[in-house]
Formats: structure tokens, C-alpha cells, sequence
């Protein structure tokens, strides 16, 4: 039994590592490649999106690493079996609600109507400084 859940920790490394660097390379793809059909700022939104889904799918694939790693060694740090279920259970809930967070956050389709605003309006609070440099004009009489 121990050496089925140390060949199955084992395949989610490998298979997390392989997932991560599959992103990297698309990642490095989306950044070099030149989009041929469209105009330069339509070309610019699409890497942009792209970019931020990249971002969302690696923190998203360590999440689930983070709680496989909790969920085969770290509770097993004490014992007791009050610690043990506690930190089992705020775990799963932890990493589920991160989770839950960043696709929020990534996911401008499914953001309320109030964060949308809010967000307006921090856009808006940013203030622009100009700064005019001019001669003063002397006069000689």
C-alpha cells in the first residue's frame, strides 16, 4: 500500500512538471509568434488574454501540487489525530478556495457588477502628470 501512494505522488510530480512545462513552452510560443490576419492592436488584446490564461493555468496546476504535497506528508508532521483532521480539512478547503479566487480573478466574463466598478474606478484615481518645461523670456532694453 505504501509504494502504490509513493508511485502515485511520484506521477503527479511528473505529470505536473510535464503540464508546467507544456505552459512554458506555449507561454514562450504565444510571445515569439507573430499573429499574420489581423491588426497590430487586435494581435496585442489576443497575447494579452492568452498571457493571463498561461498565468491562471500555472497557478492553478501548482495549487493542485500544493495540495497533493499536504495531503501525503504534511499532515502526517504530528500524530494526533485532532491536527491531523484539522489541518486535512482546512487544507482541502484552502486550496479549493485559492483556487476558486484565481479563476475569479483571471475571469473578467464572471466578475459582478460592482467589482467591475470598483475596478473602474481605480483605473479612473490614477492621475497624469504633465510636466512643461519653457524658457522665460528675458528682454534686454
Amino acid at each position: 500500500m505504501y509504494q502504490l501512494v509513493e508511485v502515485a505522488l511520484f506521477m503527479i510530480f511528473v505529470l505536473t512538471f510535464t503540464s508546467n512545462s507544456f505552459n512554458v513552452a506555449t507561454g514562450a510560443r504565444l510571445l515569439v509568434n507573430k499573429m499574420v490576419g489581423m491588426n497590430r492592436e487586435e494581435a496585442n488584446r489576443r497575447r494579452k488574454r492568452w498571457m493571463i490564461m498561461f498565468t491562471q493555468s500555472v497557478i492553478q496546476d501548482c495549487l493542485h501540487l500544493i495540495d497533493i504535497v499536504n495531503a501525503t506528508w504534511i499532515w502526517k508532521l504530528s500524530d494526533e489525530l485532532w491536527f491531523q483532521f484539522l489541518f486535512s480539512i482546512l487544507s482541502f478547503v484552502v486550496i479549493y478556495t485559492i483556487d476558486g479566487v484565481v479563476m475569479f480573478i483571471f475571469n473578467a466574463d464572471v466578475h459582478p457588477a460592482w467589482f467591475k466598478k470598483l475596478i473602474e474606478i481605480k483605473r479612473t484615481k490614477r492621475s497624469n502628470v504633465i510636466i512643461v518645461a519653457s524658457k522665460a523670456s528675458t528682454s534686454n532694453t
